[in-house]
């Protein structure tokens, strides 16, 4: 099986379960999975909500200048997303 570079494996085992991980690239496959499925509307929404949420700049975890954790960038682009 593939194997990880250690240093990369050692990073996300020490952020595990710390909230401290940025959700956006996860976010960001399943988009792409649904645009590859031909669902291009949800795909769409997707995109569109994560790039709100980047632009309104008020919730960003640390990777990317904030200190939000990752629920918090998760639940806003869920808000976003669905529109409440």
């Amino acid at each position: 099986p593939p194997r990880l570079d250690s240093s990369a494996a050692s990073d996300v085992y020490k952020r595990q379960g710390q909230g401290r991980v940025n959700p956006i690239a996860s976010i960001e496959a399943v988009r792409m999975m649904l645009d590859h499925l031909g669902e291009a509307e949800a795909a769409a929404g997707i995109d569109g909500a994560v790039a709100a949420v980047l632009a309104a700049g008020e919730v960003r975890t640390k990777d990317i200048g904030g200190s939000s954790s990752t629920a918090e960038v998760g639940a806003a682009i869920r808000k976003q997303l669905l529109g409440s």
